[in-house]
């Protein structure tokens, strides 16, 4: 096997073309077709801004795939877009209610960390009592 790999490369370096072709092709893999023109979609989406809007915009690409105006390939495309942002969207709100929560906290600052917590212990000890859960 190495003495064919070893021929393949001497004659692809002495110029024969059908050899390079063979040793570019087991070394890089054969190249791929190159992807087709996409063509613009004729649909129309909302602005993705709030979470409802994200879900309009799946209700639209949903119709559009049944209607046989989007393939699913550019479907699949457009919902994972949608996806994302939704999540954005999430992690935005998350971000603000955190930052309302911690502006409280440090309102209540002077309470200091102890007094803002119950002071009922999480678990029991096994001498004590209780139902044991």
């Amino acid at each position: 096997m190495n003495a064919i790999v070893r021929r393949a490369v001497r004659s692809a370096l002495e110029g024969k073309l059908g050899a390079a072709k063979f040793v570019l092709d087991r070394v890089c893999g054969k190249a791929r077709d190159a992807p087709a023109e996409a063509a613009p979609l004729d649909l129309d989406l909302p602005t993705l801004r709030i979470a409802g809007a994200c879900a309009a915009a799946i209700d639209r690409i949903a119709a559009a795939v049944t209607a046989g105006t989007v393939e699913t390939t550019a479907a699949k495309l457009l919902l994972k877009v949608v996806q994302a942002r939704l999540e954005a969207i999430e992690v935005q709100d998350l971000e603000s209610r955190l930052t309302e929560l911690e502006c409280v906290a440090k309102e209540r600052g002077s309470q200091g960390p102890a007094q803002l917590t119950s002071s009922a212990p999480l678990t029991r000890g096994p001498g004590s009592s209780g139902s044991g859960l």
